[in-house]
């Protein structure tokens, strides 16, 4: 099992599991049985052309852990490409997920939080995890972002925050600054960071649902990566969904006892 020393890694949130899988209520420190792949040579992946809609049988086998793993069929095309238009943060529109996602709502599970997807406990633990550990005016990275609810509550507490995605959206705010992965986390400068907050994203990378190349160690190369440009005493606030072991194509992955 991989540790570190210098960073403190917290899985404060639990999410909910999907394919019947069975939950757990355990709090635990996520470096998969699979790191004995990840130490492999960091070559471009030749799978770019994703999503796709079946795993490539010669990755088939690492995908599963020779098929250890079982795998479910829930397909997405969620690449730029797929869309019809391009997602733009403005000004006000980052303020407008601040003043729904303000601290008020987030304890209180009012409004937009009380209708929220992951549910309202999911911004509630955010934001417990920020005041805990009292990560306030500092320079924070999110990992993967569709709607910046996380962004919004960083915000809300004082940090300068930064987006990093595989297709990240147009920024045109001063409050938000997004970035390409590729060039951020592969190429940026280490020690970048005091605090990296990432919540259902990991178990994304390298699937291909997001345009991102096909990688079974996606995920353990994202945490690497991770890991290289955070701060020797930082923060990594990590959110994943746990219970039987199951590989949801191209969802999601799901992480148990063998993953």
């Amino acid at each position: 099992m991989r540790t570190s020393t210098y960073v403190r890694f917290i899985l404060s949130i639990l999410m909910t599991t999907y394919v019947g899988t069975e939950s757990s209520n355990e709090s635990s420190f996520l470096w998969p049985r699979r790191h004995q792949r990840s130490s492999s040579s960091r070559r471009r992946s030749k799978y770019v052309d994703t999503p796709k809609r079946r795993i490539p049988d010669e990755l088939f086998g690492s995908y599963t852990m020779n098929g250890l793993i079982p795998v479910y069929d829930w397909f997405f095309n969620e690449t730029s490409a797929s869309k019809e238009y391009k997602n733009v943060w403005t000004n006000e529109f980052i303020e407008k997920w601040m003043r729904d996602f303000s601290i008020e709502n987030v304890l209180k599970r009012k409004g937009p939080v009380a209708r929220f997807p992951y549910g309202a406990g999911a911004p509630r633990s955010i934001l417990h995890a920020l005041q805990k550990y009292d990560i306030n005016g500092k320079n924070v990275a999110v990992i993967g972002t569709i709607h910046p609810w996380i962004e919004a509550i960083l915000l809300n507490v004082g940090n300068t925050v930064t987006t990093v995605e595989y297709d990240p959206p147009v920024s045109k705010s001063f409050k938000v600054k997004t970035v390409k992965y590729e060039n951020e986390f592969n190429t940026g400068k280490p020690n970048m960071y005091d605090v990296i907050v990432t919540f259902s994203s990991v178990e994304h990378s390298g699937l291909g649902r997001y345009g991102d190349p096909l990688d079974p160690d996606g995920d353990l190369k994202v945490m690497d990566d991770a890991y290289r440009v955070l701060k020797h005493d930082g923060l990594l606030l990590f959110g994943a969904p746990m219970g039987k072991d199951a590989l949801v194509w191209n969802a999601h992955r799901i992480y148990g006892t063998y993953s």
